[in-house]
């Protein structure tokens, strides 16, 4: 495969050339992108919630550590705009990208392959989320990697604060640490010379400061018993084979970016070998390396075990783990010198390891190149279509001074981003509270239409007493379309009514439609806006 590649290509460009191109088309990108609801409930929480403490125990609802939360009630000190969130996670990204080209030791054109794949040219740098942390602070610690026999410290607080960004990658950080203790144990050369270097309170001290750090990330992720987020506290521990192999298809979903069909069984079978044939057969590329080959296997398979089978949680954000695992398993593989220990226990012959030897680059070549067409579709698709209908929906409201009149909106779950957008709560119907960010409590009931109609009503009648005045009227702010009724018997014309009325009645409430807003990626993210009075005049 390299050799059907031109010499000029194979070069690659140099790091500096990687890192401007990466630059100027993330931030085009990014420009482009508005923001969805889970950038901004993080942002909403942070900004509303009323003491730290409350700060405190709304993350513990969100199932994420402090880490993120942490960086943006920051930022809030010094600005309320939405964008700093974006220049911030687009820093951090670029970070992690600036730290492959220049110190990995993998080839340029594996490095300007990867610099423009899905998750650090999209996932990992234009949705602002928490898990940017995983893919600069893994790489960061493969810098440091070399360092460790002077001192475990750096290592131990770069683990321990990406630990704190999200718990996928908390077992990133637990397994490197399980590797650098296996090996201070094992390894009596490694153990000599960091003796030599060191001192014992450097050892004591990292070893604090690391497990301190992962044990408030795990307090953190451990949801409160009335949680009711991705089922909770609940984890399915029986065997079931189906739920087994869609598990196992995270890792086709990882490394080829093509999960299988989850309802047919020959798609899940047939992914299902590639993605264990690729895992097979990095672990025996792997096998005269047994550090690295310890950790990639054990937070490969943990990983895909404890959140992809247990919990059934599954999005391409969420298969990124495994990719920086793979990647991050070849990189620290640079730094051991070869090992036959694990080759001779296992009797394995030398055509085979230098079969897989020779063909491990071609292989990365192969996945860095689908992963690199897959970042450059999601830029076109990001510019072609947007993420989300709330940007629009917000820029219109604004406009139309909509921003200021008294909105009662449902879903409360995606309002988030137009919260932001518009430095404002919103009546929710489903919390039947004023709010901003949604957390998923036992009291919070979802709202049906009829529902969130009648609470609008009592708001008019001032039978519910929400704002300091009953307002006149009420902007209700959907995502689903409300459809005018049926036309009754009586109606001079039912089989040719209009097919969009100006207004309509639903009981004791005028509806007019104002606007709406569909152009969205996200299939819920649309928006339509409504004023609602009453017919008649506020009862008491």
């Amino acid at each position: 495969m390299l050799r059907l590649i031109p010499q000029s290509l194979r070069s690659g460009l140099r790091p500096w050339q990687v890192l401007i191109l990466f630059v100027g088309l993330g931030g085009l990108t990014l420009a482009n992108h508005p923001f969805w609801r889970d950038e901004v409930n993080p942002w909403l929480i942070a900004r509303d919630s009323g003491t730290w403490l409350e700060f405190w125990q709304n993350i513990r609802y969100e199932g994420h550590p402090l880490l993120w939360y942490l960086c943006l009630a920051a930022l809030q000190r010094v600005t309320d705009s939405l964008v700093s969130m974006q220049v911030l996670h687009f820093l951090l990204g670029t970070a992690g990208v600036v730290l492959f080209c220049y110190y990995s030791p993998f080839r340029p054109l594996e490095k300007a392959l990867f610099s423009f794949g899905y998750y650090p040219f999209y996932e990992y740098l234009i949705l602002s989320r928490n898990y940017v942390f995983g893919l600069t602070g893994t790489f960061l610690c493969c810098l440091l990697f070399p360092y460790r026999t002077r001192s475990y410290l750096p290592l131990a607080l770069t683990l321990g604060i990406m630990a704190n960004s999200h718990a996928y990658v908390l077992f990133v950080a637990a397994f490197l640490g399980l590797m650098l203790g296996l090996e201070f144990l094992c390894d009596r050369s490694h153990r000599q010379s960091y003796w030599q270097r060191s001192h014992p309170l450097d050892l004591v001290l990292s070893l604090v400061v690391f497990i301190g750090l992962l044990a408030l990330s795990a307090y953190m992720i451990s949801p409160p018993r009335d949680s009711q987020l991705h089922g909770g506290t609940d984890f399915f521990l029986n065997f079931d084979l189906h739920r087994l192999l869609v598990a196992i298809g995270k890792l086709p979903g990882a490394y080829l970016l093509v999960p299988p069909n989850s309802k047919h069984w020959l798609d899940l079978i047939v992914m299902d070998l590639l993605g264990l044939g690729i895992f097979v057969g990095t672990a025996l590329f792997l096998v005269r390396k047994p550090f690295v080959l310890i950790f990639y296997a054990l937070a490969t398979t943990v990983t895909t075990f404890v959140f992809f089978y247990t919990k059934s949680i599954g999005g391409f954000r969420h298969f990124g783990s495994l990719y920086i695992i793979w990647i991050a398993s070849l990189w620290l593989a640079h730094h051991y010198a070869p090992c036959d220990r694990l080759k001779t226990l296992f009797k394995l012959p030398d055509p085979l390891l230098l079969r897989v030897q020779k063909w491990m680059p071609r292989l990365l070549v192969l996945v860095l190149s689908l992963h690199c067409g897959t970042g450059f579709v999601m830029m076109g698709r990001e510019l072609a279509v947007p993420w989300s209908a709330s940007r629009a929906t917000a820029q219109y409201m604004q406009k139309n001074d909509l921003d200021r009149a008294f909105i009662v909106a449902s879903r409360d779950a995606i309002m988030a981003p137009l919260a932001g957008y518009l430095h404002r709560r919103f009546y929710y119907p489903e919390t039947e509270a004023m709010g901003s960010f949604t957390l998923f409590l036992p009291t919070r009931q979802e709202a049906t239409p009829e529902v969130t109609l009648a609470q609008t009503q009592e708001i008019l009648s001032g039978q519910r007493s929400i704002a300091p005045e009953i307002p006149s009227q009420v902007l209700l702010l959907l995502n689903y379309r409300l459809d005018p009724p049926p036309p009754s018997a009586s109606d001079p014309n039912p089989i040719n009514p209009p097919a969009t009325p100006a207004t309509w009645t639903i009981g004791s409430l005028i509806l007019q439609p104002i606007a709406q807003f569909e152009r969205s990626y996200i299939h819920d993210e649309k928006y339509f806006l409504y004023q609602v009075s009453l017919t008649t005049s506020r009862q008491s």
